[in-house]
């Protein structure tokens, strides 16, 4: 996994000290499985083609590195012109037909992308610095909070699964902002899909169906009507965040808002 600055992601640690370097580990960006008909969906793909054990989900980082992204205390954030795309096909994607719909990995191909490692803002915590090694010299450099001196890294993760996480890590209401940009992404991958999008045999619906709470009727009817009301901003307070445990043990943020629009 190459970098574009002189370090690994594997390189950076919590610690300045040789001998408090944690192992390295393999992170998975997203690991929740109820929503993938809604990913699969908006992202162009066909039912049960998202692979989550896919390496295009993880990166390897050390464990001190991994708990803090799992927090969503740090965040993987793709270049502006990632997300550009990103959007792009997001807002065709929703207002084409099912089989107008552009496929992620034709608008964004599998291959090396561009990442900062910023703090979160929606859990934040200890303001602490990061260290990356440099194992030939044994020494460390030091990166401050909030890391803006830290170089991008080139990595093999693919966009749309860091977008997944880092809008369940970062907030702004700098509408300019790459960050603002994530959030109107994660909100349109929330939108209606064709009820018969992912069905199954004698009409049944996988675990990903639209029964699950995310999915709900009036949750769909309420974000149809944020983007009939032109997108307008949610303050912090209107957005909250619940622990969801899916079928594999491991938890994951879902979001609820409050059913009220700045300004409405």
């Amino acid at each position: 996994m190459s970098s574009s600055s002189l370090h690994s992601l594997t390189s950076l640690s919590t610690s300045p000290n040789v001998d408090n370097l944690q192992t390295v580990e393999e992170f998975y960006l997203s690991r929740i499985k109820t929503h993938r008909l809604f990913h699969e969906f908006h992202w162009g793909l066909q039912p049960r083609e998202l692979d989550l054990d896919s390496h295009l989900n993880r990166v390897s980082v050390r464990s001190d590195i991994a708990g803090l992204l799992s927090v969503k205390a740090l965040s993987l954030i793709p270049s502006e012109e990632t997300l550009s795309s990103m959007w792009e096909l997001a807002k065709h994607n929703q207002r084409c037909s099912i089989d107008e719909r552009w496929r992620c990995f034709d608008v964004l191909p599998i291959q090396s992308y561009q990442y900062k490692l910023v703090p979160g803002s929606r859990n934040k915590c200890t303001e602490i610095p990061l260290f990356a090694f440099d194992p030939q010299t044994s020494s460390f450099e030091q990166f401050s909070y909030p890391y803006d001196d830290l170089p991008a890294f080139t990595l093999d993760l693919y966009p749309f699964h860091s977008v997944i996480h880092s809008s369940k890590a970062v907030w702004t209401n700098d509408r300019s902002s790459p960050l603002y940009t994530i959030f109107n992404i994660s909100i349109s991958w929330m939108g209606n899909k064709p009820a018969s999008f992912g069905q199954i045999a004698a009409g049944q619906l996988d675990t990903d169906s639209d029964s699950d709470s995310w999915s709900s009727n009036a949750n769909r009817d309420f974000l149809v009507a944020c983007h009939a009301a032109g997108r307008k901003a949610f303050t912090g307070s209107n957005i909250r965040y619940i622990e969801r445990s899916d079928d594999s043990g491991s938890s994951d943020s879902a979001l609820q808002m409050d059913k009220k629009l700045v300004g409405t």
